[in-house]
């Protein structure tokens, strides 16, 4: 799951107006402070937000969204977006720059990003996957899109009454522990000691990244982030169109520039607005 902090959904605040829509079709609601008190009675479906109460002042919420909806929303570059920018520099004189060529350049942007972004903002970005415990068994498959537990709210939890995740992280122990706990391994997750009662667990996880190879993919980068993007890919191309063994240098200077990225990057629905980059 992908957690949004402090979100102001659209909506009129009027004392009236009881309809609200969030960014991202909500997964759960953490909190939701109308006129800045907790509130409680309400529904929602998707992006809409019913409440009981029209709010006369504010209504902010907390809500978590599914990753895979999270970083393939709308409000993300597409790989066709972004060759709509490449093209858009050259008008009638578009270089030959095969699809190929063009997506090995958004993915390592990509990879890049999502990188320093899980660091930074590792609950933007965050998975749950239930396990179902069986009596005697204590090895079980990772998802498929597993990419590491590094974080400090990752890691394996165990659930309530309700079958909803508590805050029991449970710790890391070894092949042999009799401690409860859990350990990783040849794409497996263990349980130890050997379960001898069934229960569920819930292993939060950052997910992999996918690899862009079409025009629908897409990046993880929002579209406010269009001009550096199209600043980052202006220079793979000087670079290649230099000579195609130069592109080491449109590495090292996009690098650089995400540093700069990476010091506006916060943890709010939509990050803060890009500063002014050049990678020239």
């Amino acid at each position: 799951m992908a957690f949004i902090s402090k979100e102001t959904p659209t909506g009129t605040v009027n004392g009236i107006n009881k309809t609200f829509t969030t960014v991202y079709d909500i997964y759960a609601v953490d909190d939701l402070f109308v006129d800045g008190a907790i509130y409680t009675d309400f529904t929602y479906n998707n992006k809409t937000l019913t409440l009981t109460d029209a709010p006369t002042t504010s209504i902010v919420i907390d809500y978590y969204v599914d990753t895979t909806t999270f970083l393939a929303d709308s409000n993300k570059i597409t790989a066709a977006q972004a060759r709509t920018m490449f093209e858009e520099m050259f008008n009638d004189s578009m270089p030959d720059v095969s699809d190929a060529l063009f997506y090995r350049w958004l993915n390592f942007i990509n990879r890049t990003s999502y990188r320093n972004f899980i660091n930074i903002d590792p609950e933007r970005y965050m998975s749950e996957y239930s396990i179902s415990v069986l009596v005697d068994t204590n090895y079980y498959d990772l998802p498929a899109d597993f990419k590491n537990i590094q974080p400090f709210s990752a890691g394996l939890y165990t659930v309530d009454d309700q079958g909803n995740i508590t805050d029991t992280r449970l710790p890391e122990t070894s092949v042999g522990s009799s401690t409860r706990g859990f350990y990783l391994g040849n794409r497996k997750v263990y349980v130890t000691p050997i379960p001898k009662d069934t229960e569920t667990l819930i292993l939060r996880y950052i997910p992999k990244l996918g690899t862009i190879t079409e025009d629908d993919d897409s990046m993880v980068l929002d579209k406010e982030y269009e001009e550096f993007l199209q600043h980052a890919i202006d220079k793979f191309f000087y670079y290649w169109d230099r000579d195609n063994n130069s592109e080491v240098f449109a590495d090292q200077r996009y690098s650089r520039a995400l540093d700069e990225l990476l010091e506006d990057f916060s943890q709010k629905p939509s990050v803060a607005s890009l500063p002014e980059l050049s990678l020239y």
